[in-house]
């Protein structure tokens, strides 16, 4: 895991993606939070369609075991706490090398 978080792999820093996309988003972007979601999905849902300019056709979403049955690659868990699963030494170094980045985000230690 600590390649992973240090960034040395053929992907590179998990930081430097998000200030990339950052960078990259034009003005007026909607940045959403998984667990912001989760804590109001009727809220976001009329978030997302305003900044599109639609009108919602609901405001429900599909039990995650109806998702993750139908796609479990993408639909891998539906936790919005903890910090997936990274030992104590891991999320340490995790904060030092994207703490910025997590920040940036609205995230904190």
């Amino acid at each position: 895991m600590m390649p992973l978080i240090m960034g040395e792999h053929q992907w590179g820093s998990w930081s430097a993606w998000i200030r990339a996309w950052a960078a990259a988003a034009p003005a007026g972007a909607l940045w959403l939070r998984y667990e912001d979601i989760m804590a109001d999905v009727p809220g976001t849902v009329d978030r997302i369609a305003g900044w599109m300019g639609v009108k919602p056709l609901g405001h429900e979403i599909p039990p995650f075991e109806s998702l993750h049955a139908g796609n479990p690659v993408i639909f891998r868990g539906c936790a919005v706490t903890g910090n997936g699963g990274m030992t104590d030494d891991e999320e340490a170094a995790f904060w030092q090398v994207h703490g910025s980045a997590m920040r940036m985000l609205g995230y904190y230690e």
